[in-house]
């Protein structure tokens, strides 16, 4: 009698494998549907007030990662070079910057004007969870309304984005001049490529702003500081 269990045991374990090919050719398109779905659809996640792709919210947490480990071998340079000047004594230590990220000790306000959010949705999500109030506008028209109906402690703009008044190329350079008509003391920095950053220094400087950076890690210094 204890052969009919085994026997009956050894048939079930020999036909499963059988039992499943089967079931996978007869529903293999349903099957082919969902795997097609489920590696083309993207998912997002909510930062803040956006929606972000998951791709795009993995881009902007590497650009961060990889410019806060430039910005640290810089400060590791600047510390050497300051060592070796105060042992040589040639020349007074270098300056070391500080890209220590705190917090501000009271509630700041902060104006980003820029058309794509959503580009720098982790920086904006970062600002917020130091304590910061960040408003954005897309455009320098919406932007100068604010300003002059709302108190912001400090502006950060980007060049290129619609002025509300013609197709200037860079929106951003004259919404710095308008911003220093109205307001002269109010902190405004550029946020662009690191190459724009460079090319644009002087027009930057010329038009009013307090600086310009194409380091994700120096702004968000700036803004929190």
């Amino acid at each position: 009698m204890d052969t009919l269990p085994d026997l009956l045991r050894s048939i079930a374990n020999l036909l499963w494998p059988i039992i499943v090919i089967i079931l996978l050719f007869a529903f293999r398109d349903a099957i082919r549907k969902i795997i097609d779905s489920a590696t083309t659809r993207k998912f997002s996640v909510k930062v803040g007030e956006m929606e972000v792709s998951m791709e795009e919210l993995n881009r902007q947490q590497g650009e961060l990662i990889k410019d806060l480990q430039y910005q640290m071998v810089e400060l590791k340079k600047a510390m050497e070079e300051g060592r070796k000047a105060s042992t040589d004594g040639s020349r007074p230590p270098a300056a070391v910057p500080d890209y220590s990220l705190q917090p501000p000790t009271g509630r700041r306000s902060i104006l980003w004007v820029g058309d794509r959010p959503h580009n720098n949705a982790v920086m904006l999500q970062n600002l917020a969870d130091s304590g910061l109030d960040v408003t954005t506008a897309a455009s320098s028209r919406e932007g100068l309304t604010r300003l002059r109906a709302e108190h912001f402690d400090k502006v950060v703009t980007d060049i290129h984005h619609p002025n509300g008044v013609g197709g200037d190329d860079l929106a951003g350079l004259e919404l710095v001049k308008s911003i220093r008509e109205m307001k002269e003391d109010i902190p405004v920095y550029i946020f662009t490529s690191p190459k724009q950053a460079e090319e644009m220094f002087d027009a930057a400087e010329d038009a009013g702003a307090n600086q310009i950076t194409g380091s994700p890690t120096i702004l968000l210094e700036l803004l929190k500081g």
